[in-house]
């Protein structure tokens, strides 16, 4: 492997990972304010 093809490998994963990681991001942000909504609405 050329270091070129490693640096655009190492760039999709990374990539990859930040997209992962703000989809499980905006998941729990979700969760917590309709966990936070019902908590307010039950009293």
């Amino acid at each position: 492997m050329t270091p070129n093809s490693l640096l655009i490998s190492r760039i999709i994963a990374l990539i990859t990972t930040i997209k992962i990681n703000s989809q499980l991001v905006q998941y729990f942000y979700l969760h917590t304010r309709i966990g936070k909504c019902r908590m307010t609405a039950n009293g």
